[in-house]
This record gives C-alpha cells, structure tokens and sequence, in this order.
C-alpha cells in the first residue's frame, strides 16, 4: 500500500532538524621567528609562548562572538515560526482554513474529520490503510478544495484517532453516512461525491450507494473488502455516477475486475479509466505532489452537475 500517498503524504520526518554547518576558524600560529642572538634565547621563547597564548584567548573571544550572534538570529527566527498543532502537527501539513470536526455515531463511536473549502459541491475522501489515516488525503484534497470542491476528509473505524465499538467499526455504511451527512449540510443539501482510494476505494463502492452518495470514484480499490460487497457484486446496484480507476500493474487491484465492475453498473454515467502507474494517491498527484491528467479527471467528476 502506498503512504500517503498514500496519499502523505513524504516531504520529511517528524523529529528530525537540519542544520547549517559552520566551518570553524583556524586556529592562528605564530611562526617564523627568529632568535636574534643566543643571550636572548630564553627570554624569547618566554615572551613568545606569553604573546601565544594571549593570541589563542583573543581568537577563542572572536569565534565565539561570530558563532553567537547567527546562533541567536537562528533561535530568533525559530521562536517567531508558528508551532504546529493539531491536524497539522499529526499530518506534517498546514491546510487553509481547516476546521476539525468530530463525527459522533448513536452509539457513541465518534470518527475525527476536518472539512475546509468552499463552494456548491462538496467530497468526502475515504483514505487507504496507511498510519496516517486521512493525513494522506489531504495534499490532493487542498487542491480540490483550491478548485471550488467543499471537502471533508475523516478517520474510518479502526484508524487514524478513531473510536468505535466493534459493532459500528463493521458498519460501513453507517461510518460513510456521517460524513456524507455533514458534507450535504454543509453544501446546503447539494451533490456530495465519495472519493477512495485503496482500501477507500473498496468502501466507497461496496457501501456508497446505500449510504446516500451522489456520486462514487472508487481509486485502486481491491476487489473485495472486509465489511463490503465485492466491487462486481456491489456495481449492480451503483446507479449514481460511478468512476474506477486503477493501473495494469498494480498488483493491490485487478483492473480488468474493475473495468468489468463498471459495465455491470446500471449508472448512466460512468467511465473505468486506466492510470499508467501507481496506486491510489500516487495515481492523482506525482513526485512534486502536482494533480495528474487522473487528479485532473476526478476534479471533474466532482464537480459535475
């Protein structure tokens, strides 16, 4: 499975610093001199070993005064950057305009999720399996949320900081109905779009339709999951509009199952399209975390009326 993408989410590592190397001065050394005469032999050697060492006390006096001074501008800069809490600090990533939220089951099972964004469309992004939980959404979701989609990324039962009982962490349907619900309220009842990726991806089309989406885009999931339908049992019954990607080589999926789910789907919109690599995330953002011709497509599907 890949980190976040998945989606991390990799431009660095917790509790790692870097710091800029100084290249310490030289030491001075008093060479070249010459004994005038051998009468003065002692005395010299005296004076010269006194004027050494007053010479090594000065340049110790200057290197600390050149050291200290960058030293304390690097704590100063330090101690005016903002602390990172938070999602941000938990995901390594800064988000405008991010509100937490807390998606609360009747049974008390609560799933942490953040929305931020504008606009008349919103998505929820169901996240792979990786540690980061919806951490590895968020690159790929701030560039939606930049191009009018309103988002709400969540924590599904079991990862990330959520809390659910064992019998809420088996109802998919239910984990994805909250965040759907909170979307629409939020979009003021308007389309809301199912977005996942790997393991997301499974949930979102084994479980989507029922849940209420208006649309699902199912990214690298395997063909069965736990909790969910298969992807080709569940594409029966998708009638909102349905959109599979996945690559040829990724051995996490089956591209040709995926392409035969979305035949089988009775949706009038719906299109399989094929990534030429990677998988989830790594199929809508490259190396440089820029949305691929695939990130592109899936904006657009969002986004449609």
């Amino acid at each position: 499975m890949v980190s976040a993408s998945s989606l991390g989410l990799g431009v660095g590592v917790a509790g790692t610093s870097f710091g800029i190397g100084r290249r310490r001065p030289d030491r001075r050394t008093l060479t070249g001199m010459r004994l005038m005469h051998s009468a003065f032999l002692a005395p010299v050697i005296i004076a010269t070993a006194l004027l050494a060492g007053c010479g090594a006390g000065s340049d110790d006096e200057a290197e600390s005064e050149r050291t200290a001074q960058p030293t304390a501008s690097a704590s100063s800069a330090t101690s005016t950057t903002p602390e990172r809490t938070g999602l941000a600090k938990r995901c390594l990533i800064d988000v405008p305009g991010l509100k937490r939220l807390s998606l609360e089951a009747p049974d008390g099972s609560r799933l942490p999720a953040a929305t931020f964004g504008s606009g008349t469309t919103a998505a929820v992004f169901v996240h792979q399996t990786n540690a980061d939980g919806l951490c590895g959404w968020l690159p790929y979701a701030s560039w939606a949320a930049e191009n009018g989609v309103r988002v709400v990324v969540l924590d599904v039962c079991d990862y990330g900081e959520s809390t659910c009982t064992d019998t809420f962490t088996h109802d998919v349907v239910g984990q994805l109905r909250l965040a759907l619900d909170r979307a629409r309220a939020a979009v003021h009842g308007g389309r809301v779009t199912l977005v996942g990726a790997s393991m997301g991806g499974s949930l979102v089309a084994g479980a989507g339709q029922e849940a209420g989406a208006d649309g699902i885009v199912d990214v690298s999931g395997p063909v069965e999951w736990a909790d969910v339908p298969s992807v080709t049992r569940a594409a029966r019954t998708i009638t909102v509009p349905f959109l599979a990607i996945a690559a040829t080589d990724d051995s996490s999926t089956s591209a040709t199952e995926l392409r035969r789910a979305v035949k089988l789907s009775p949706a009038r919109r719906k299109k399989f399209v094929e990534a030429p690599v990677g998988h989830g995330y790594e199929t809508l953002l490259d190396a440089d975390e820029e949305p691929t011709p695939i990130g592109h497509q899936v904006l657009a599907w969002i986004t449609a009326s």
